[in-house]
């Protein structure tokens, strides 16, 4: 017990250390195109966090795309304040054995947010979600991830357990 005890410790500096150089994250996103939403994959350089966390919480973050009509923020999660926090267990890392727990946070008016026609809020939900598990098991030790969602009771039953 101890020496399972030692390599968490030493495990976790390794972990703190990794996130002190550049690391290069290819994320996948809920892009918006004329014909609806397609997952799109970003690339980001960050220097803090876990890969893996960070991986998964920037499936919503802010996107600027080069388009024809110039520089575009297309990242539809982002446009309607959809917001994905990743839990950390008791040593600093984001994963349960094989699961990563996380949370999609819905704007307080999300079901009155008016969408483009051409997209219901459960398709945003659902391509966001399905970018969110593609970058949480891009990572070898994650087969699950437990999701819970935190907005109104109509879109709970989006929170469960998704697998690979």
């Amino acid at each position: 017990m101890k020496l399972i005890s030692i390599l968490f410790i030493i495990f976790m500096l390794i972990a703190q250390c990794l996130a002190t150089r550049e690391t290069v994250l290819k994320v996948y996103q809920p892009i918006l195109i004329e014909e609806g939403v397609e997952k799109s994959i970003s690339t980001y350089v960050y220097y803090i966090g876990h890969p893996l966390a960070l991986q998964v919480e920037l499936t919503c973050v802010q996107n600027y795309i080069f388009t024809q009509s110039g520089v575009q923020d297309r990242n539809i999660a982002h446009i309607y304040n959809l917001k994905i926090e990743v839990e950390h267990n008791e040593y600093g890392l984001p994963t349960f054995g094989d699961t990563l727990r996380a949370t999609l946070i819905l704007p307080d008016d999300f079901s009155q947010a008016k969408l483009d026609p051409a997209l219901p809020h459960e398709q945003l939900i659902t391509a966001t979600i399905a970018c969110a598990l593609k970058n949480a098991t891009s990572f070898d030790s994650v087969n699950y991830m437990d999701l819970s969602i935190n907005g109104e009771s109509l879109y709970q039953k989006f929170s469960k357990v998704y697998s690979r």
